[in-house]
């Protein structure tokens, strides 16, 4: 979501402009990332002297730009679109090792981004099932209304942004959430781990104490949330 807020906010800045600049070739090769994941746009607003080549394969292009080659402000938001759905799913636009029905991600994608409860068959793998439903169905939606086939249906970049923005801050306020549960369960760890010790050095009276009492479970629950976030 950091990434693709980043993104987003690097076109809107383009559109807000006097004289809008429209990306043209919005895709995910052109999001520069520094090694904060820090999202930086680039070979935006590069004019072409002669005509495109076929756009019928580029499944980045909006719909009307691959009719008429007319390009405006909504064309972008249909790619940056695709590009979301890009990062839900963890794989690109276009994979023809995949089966034939899932060549195309934003076709195959179309009949579940619609239902909260048919969400996970898109969502990537790799995530492990550690994200909000929830907001992964808002995400969903947003994607959904980016790549309108109409751009009158599609919203302005500064609304995406918006609703980004209010993505991001329900997946802070659910991670804070996870991580009061996680200090809770150290806490609790550490006082059983204390309670073991003092049990050990009162049956072991004048023995020396034992040591790492409740240090490592408590070391272990801390790795575990680490590894989460």
């Amino acid at each position: 979501m950091k990434v693709a807020l980043g993104a987003a906010k690097g076109l809107a800045f383009l559109h807000s402009g006097n004289v809008p600049v429209i990306q043209h070739e919005f895709n995910t090769s052109n999001v520069l990332l520094d090694s904060s994941y820090n999202a930086k746009l680039s070979d935006f607003g590069l004019a072409r002297m002669e005509p495109m080549d076929d756009l019928s394969t580029d499944v980045h292009a909006a719909p009307e730009y691959v009719d008429t080659g007319h390009l405006t402000m909504k064309s972008d938001v249909y790619s940056f679109g695709v590009v979301l759905l890009e990062i839900l799913a963890g794989r690109p636009a276009l994979d023809k090792n995949r089966p034939s029905i899932e060549h195309n991600l934003v076709e195959w994608a179309r009949q579940y981004l619609t239902s909260e409860r048919r969400i996970s068959h898109i969502m990537d793998a790799q995530l492990g099932g550690q994200y909000s439903l929830a907001c992964a169905h808002k995400a969903a939606t947003l994607v959904l209304q980016c790549i309108s086939v109409h751009p009158r249906d599609r919203p302005g970049m500064e609304q995406v942004v918006a609703a980004l923005e209010q993505l991001q801050d329900a997946n802070e306020t659910g991670a804070s959430g996870q991580s009061d549960v996680r200090l809770g369960m150290e806490q609790v760890v550490a006082v059983l781990g204390q309670q073991l010790q003092d049990d050990k050095e009162t049956v072991a009276s004048g023995q020396q104490k034992v040591s790492g009492g409740g240090g490592g479970a408590c070391g272990f629950f801390r790795m575990c949330g680490g590894g989460r976030q």
